[in-house]
């Protein structure tokens, strides 16, 4: 049983856009078939969306099916690749004249040693084409091809009287390159094999008097379910059958495997994939307990359960395999079946275990079920997938079943325990915590984006220019927009392109006022947007209307706006789950998704009042592997300080001001200010002028005792502040053993959310402490505490300040970026080679969007081998060796390292940002000196000199701390 509490959050990564890649021209299949025209295959989808996703592990080959079924687009796959090779971007695009159905398993057939790989799909039309590739494997991954090959493609279509017997085809899968299974509307199987050498078709050759026919053959088995008597009809054809094959799974044995295939009558069957005879029919309803059976029935909302059915989908696996562990049980291995029930008020489903005994005719043992969470009721599976026990530390996690579910666009994953049901060991390490038994959901952060709706933006735009000397002014709301479309990692380039191209095809665009577009995607937005747009005169005043031309303004944004989002959502629609580095990954239309542990900081920030006790309540046991800093004494320090901090966030964000920004903003904004400034003021004063004129006015007498009862849960409030501090400013220990691979572009893509995700969650708590901190401050202390309360106090402003930089920087982008002309200082070689790597990743990523990632693609950091998680720990190694929040944090005057971060982001060719980011701190020698240099990267050469005054001054009296920070930015 589970005694390890390890919660997950969801990551995004947005695939390379076809546009980056090397894509080699569309290669058409060998056919006599008519292909569909452009308008054909782009509809209704966008071209670029997957509609069918399948990865090969072995060799890492994606295939992925666009241009709405009729694009077959073959490329490598990998979050990590050697450091010393570059990773492949070959790519393969193979048209068809028909869609393809959903890819099936196993469709992929590599053989390495023999350099070929088989690719087996099928059509729609129930045409079969078997692709046969030149392939080889190299570090960087695997290289495609079919040239030099005249017979790499083979089709042939499934014999009509086969398809009407069977009544039409489900789902299907591979068993070898020469043997397909099809599911059918009967609740039988088609068993397609092929016989003879690789050739497109039968062809002839004589030789002397005779004629030879030559070449291979298909030949199709229909296999019944049952020996009912069916009268062949073409009227039988039905997708929506009532026995129709849904979903199928193999176990592969010496004796030959076993196919199982999942009807929507919920019939389970397993057949032999060598002879294709049928071993055993099981109705799953069956084996269930009476007080469960009518949940599986569906009789909780609707009285005609009787005849409820599985849903007709066959794009998502249903059936799943898990081997046993063990070589000596009697059981091979079990059987996973999700069941839906998608009218049902209280759960998605139940997933049903079944143990299977070995050998040739298995017997199916009901194990058990788990009945899906209240959370789920109304949602789609979109994939599910097993997870063995963390081996790290033996981190005691369990066997896991992680589930992605889809509802209204919005993608959220669950996982739970399954121990007790699989039973793979013959003991358990009991836990009395039934809250670690319990379905966990997986955090996202990108439901904040469905708050970002017309009322939101407009508190952010007012209706009256920033400048009311200037009312053509009106740059605000293209600032505020783009802000919000260009947020690192929100959307993809490629959505961002079609909405605006949407946008200038509307009827009636007049663009006889557009200038020369930007170079930057952004750029053209804000070029674009409202250009045909003319600000109305007042016929009686003669005064510009204002209003009238924001308030377009607005309407054209927010039209940009509503439709990057929907196009988002089709984007991150989820189409298959896998598991890649001990992650599950999901493949979306458009992008990769993947679990990773929850930050220490993030869990203790998202605890509510309920949650919050439960993680208190804890054994210590569920948090010294993965958490080994939450200890009882910091858990509950912690939550309780998070608790407060989120009851005076919520209630200074629930007030405005006049000019309609809310109390907290102005708050934030002010002090962000003050600690970039060099002001020196007694910090008991500032802190006196923070709470009586910006937080006390807005806080009554109940808020007041509100906070004193969730601040009563701690007996010492300095020390509950001092222990949240304490967790800020440490990571989890990271074992310091690296690989000799680096990430990929798409691997840096997920790694840039993993770190960003970190910052956001750590830099709320911050916040929330500081706030806190304040609070205690302004409640009073004794005279012999004051210095410590002080000294807490002082601590909480430094750390939130390193984590507000730290956030600024993952909110940047990599745009703008400049290359350098070669030099002969062997220093400045060096920031020139950093500067002139190349735009996009070996993969065909591109960087761009992001700082975070220009700065991860340019330092090529090596992997952890060990830990929980490929992208967990890769993300607290990067920020442990930031290092900018450290116990030894107690001034908020700039550090080496913190002029380290400006000299490594102003020498990868990002000077404009560089020069900004050191706007946030004090001004020091290291500081001063980066400032310079970045101003006179943009030409601001009188600006730069007394900053390059300071710079000298540091690097006599600060020990050559400029020389330092060079040295450690090389480093």
């Amino acid at each position: 049983m589970p005694t390890s509490y390890l919660p997950q959050r969801l990551i995004h990564a947005h695939l390379p856009s076809s546009s980056t890649t090397h894509d080699e021209a569309q290669i058409p299949v060998i056919t006599e078939r008519e292909f569909p025209t452009t308008d054909e295959t782009g509809e209704p989808l966008s071209p670029d969306h997957a509609t069918s996703t399948i990865l090969d592990h072995s060799t890492g080959i994606l295939a992925r099916v666009t241009h709405n079924g009729y694009l077959l687009n073959l490329s490598n796959f990998a979050l990590t690749s050697p450091s010393h090779s570059s990773p492949s971007r070959s790519t393969i695009k193979i048209a068809f004249p028909d869609r393809l159905r959903p890819l099936g398993e196993g469709c992929i057939i590599p053989y390495p040693e023999d350099g070929r790989v088989y690719i087996l799909v099928v059509a729609e039309s129930d045409v079969v084409y078997r692709l046969k590739l030149s392939m080889s494997v190299g570090e960087g991954g695997v290289e495609m091809t079919n040239k030099g090959m005249d017979d790499w493609c083979e089709e042939w279509e499934v014999p009509e009287e086969t398809l009407v017997a069977c009544g039409g085809v489900g789902a299907w899968r591979v068993i070898d390159e020469d043997t397909i299974f099809l599911g059918g509307a009967d609740g039988g199987i088609v068993r397609l094999t092929r016989a003879g050498k690789w050739g497109r078709g039968t062809f002839s050759i004589q030789v002397g008097s005779m004629v030879l026919m030559i070449g291979a053959s298909w030949s199709a088995s229909h296999q019944r379910p049952a020996s009912k008597f069916r009268l062949p009809s073409i009227f039988s054809r039905s997708a929506s059958s009532d026995e129709l094959v849904v979903s199928t799974a193999l176990y592969a044995q010496t004796s030959g495997s076993l196919l199982y295939t999942l009807s929507r009558d919920y019939k389970l069957r397993s057949w032999n994939s060598v002879t294709g005879s049928l071993l055993r029919t099981l109705d799953i309803r069956s084996s269930f307990p009476s007080s469960q059976e009518l949940v599986i029935r569906g009789a909780h909302t609707s009285a005609a359960s009787d005849t409820f059915l599985l849903p007709d989908i066959a794009d998502v696996p249903l059936v799943q395999v898990v081997a046993h562990p063990s070589s000596t049980s009697r059981y091979s291995h079990l059987l996973v079946i999700f069941l839906a029930t998608p009218l049902s008020t209280v759960s998605a489903g139940s997933f049903v275990v079944y143990r299977v005994t070995s050998g040739n005719t298995p017997d199916l043992v009901y194990a058990g079920h788990r009945e899906c969470s209240i959370v789920s009721a109304g949602s789609n599976v979109r994939g599910f997938q097993i997870t063995s026990p963390t081996s790290a530390d033996h981190a005691g996690t369990g066997w896991r079943l992680a589930v992605v579910w889809e509802t209204r666009g919005l993608t959220y994953g669950e996982t739970i325990c399954v121990d007790d049901i699989f039973q793979f060991a013959t003991t358990y390490e009991q836990s009395n915590a039934a809250f670690l038994h319990d379905w966990h959901t997986v955090s996202t952060d990108h439901e904040v984006v469905e708050k970002m709706d017309t009322a939101y933006f407009d508190k952010l735009i007012s209706l009256d220019p920033p400048n009311p000397t200037d009312s053509h002014d009106n740059i605000d709301i293209a600032q505020t927009f783009s802000q919000h479309l260009f947020y690192p990692g929100r959307f993809s380039s490629r959505d961002l392109e079609i909405a605006l191209a949407d946008y200038l095809s509307q009827p009636g665009r007049q663009l006889s006022q557009l200038s020369v577009p930007s170079s930057t995607l952004s750029g053209r937005f804000e070029t674009v947007v409202g250009c045909d747009l003319e600000m109305a005169i007042d016929p009686q005043t003669g005064a510009p209307v204002v209003d009238a031309y924001r308030e377009a303004m607005k309407r054209d944004w927010l039209s940009i706006w509503a439709r990057v989002r929907d196009l988002d959502k089709h984007s991150r629609y989820p189409l298959a789950t896998t598991e890649v580095d001990g992650h599950v990954v999901i493949h979306t239309r458009a992008g990769i998704s993947a679990y990773i542990p929850e930050d220490g900081c993030g869990l203790v920030d998202q605890t509510g009042s309920d949650e919050g006790q439960i993680i208190i309540e804890l054994p210590e046991s569920a948090f010294t592997n993965a958490y080994p800093h939450l200890d009882a004494e910091t858990r509950r320090s912690a939550t309780t300080i998070a608790s407060a901090g989120a009851y005076i966030t919520t209630r200074l964000e629930e007030q405005e001001l006049p000019e309609g920004t809310s109390i907290l903003e102005d708050l934030m904004e002010h002090i962000d200010t003050t600690l970039a400034s060099a002001e020196v003021e007694p910090l008991e004063s500032r802190c006196e002028a923070l709470w009586e004129d910006m937080i006390e006015p807005h806080f009554g007498e109940d808020d007041q005792l509100s906070l004193r009862r969730i601040m009563s849960n701690t007996p010492h409030e300095r020390d509950a502040i001092s222990h949240t501090l304490d967790l800020l400013s440490s990571s989890n220990p990271i074992e310091e053993e690296m690989s000799d691979r680096v990430f990929s572009g798409t691997g840096n893509t997920l790694l840039t959310s993993s770190i960003s995700s970190t910052v956001r969650s750590r830099y709320a708590l911050a916040r929330k402490v500081l706030l806190v901190a304040l609070y205690h401050l302004a409640e009073g202390s004794e005279a012999d505490e004051i210095e410590e309360v002080i000294a807490v106090v002082n601590r909480a402003f430094c750390v939130y300040h390193r984590y507000s930089v730290l956030n600024w920087m993952c909110e940047q982008t990599g745009n703008g970026r400049k290359r350098t002309k070669p030099t002969k200082s062997k220093r400045e070689g060096e920031e020139v080679a950093l500067r002139n790597r190349p735009d996009l990743e070996g993969d065909g990523t591109d960087p761009s969007y992001s700082l975070l990632h220009s700065l991860l693609a340019s330092q090529s950091r090596t992997t952890p081998t060990s830990g929980f998680s490929l992208l967990g720990d890769a993300a607290q190694s990067y920020l442990s060796k930031l290092d900018l929040v450290d116990d030894e944090l107690v001034e908020l005057e700039p550090r080496d390292q913190d002029g380290v971060l400006a000299h490594t982001i102003l020498v990868d060719g990002h000077a404009d940002t560089a020069g900004r980011l050191t706007e946030l701190y004090p001004l020091s020698a290291g500081i001063a000196y980066v400032r310079a240099r970045a101003l006179v990267e943009v030409g601001a050469f009188e600006e730069s000199v007394d900053l390059f005054k300071q710079g000298a001054s540091g690097v006599r009296g600060e020990s050559n701390r400029l020389h330092m920070i060079k040295a450690r930015t090389d480093e």
